[in-house]
């Protein structure tokens, strides 16, 4: 089964780098601290994750967005019919990491809001 997140393969189960990151993530760790820890760039920490709420173990919204930030990306989003990152990031004025905004999405497409 194909995802329409990000054109990924989706495995119903998380691989061992998927799982650690994920591990990380629940002790409070930021993205920027797991990329340094584990020597990856922030856009493979972005695809665990991704692959994490992909699957329903990450749920906490807030931990990567403000009712603020969230608000404006949301707004963006329905400004870009086709929906793709690069234009979404580019009204957001390149703000944020492609990876985040497809996380975003992810959360959006799961039916995942930040409670008010």
């Amino acid at each position: 089964m194909l995802s329409i997140l990000c054109a990924r393969r989706v495995v119903h189960v998380l691989n061992d780098r998927q799982t650690e990151t994920l591990r990380q993530f629940q002790k409070g760790e930021s993205v920027d601290q797991i990329v340094r820890a584990r020597g990856f760039v922030a856009s493979t920490i972005y695809g665990h994750l991704l692959a994490a709420i992909e699957r329903g173990k990450i749920v906490e919204r807030d931990r990567f967005f403000t009712l603020e930030q969230e608000k404006e990306t949301a707004a963006a989003f329905r400004q870009i019919s086709d929906g793709k990152l690069v234009d979404v990031s580019a009204l957001l004025d390149n703000k944020y990491n492609i990876g985040l905004l497809c996380i975003f999405r992810a959360f959006a497409t799961r039916g995942i809001e930040n409670p008010l």
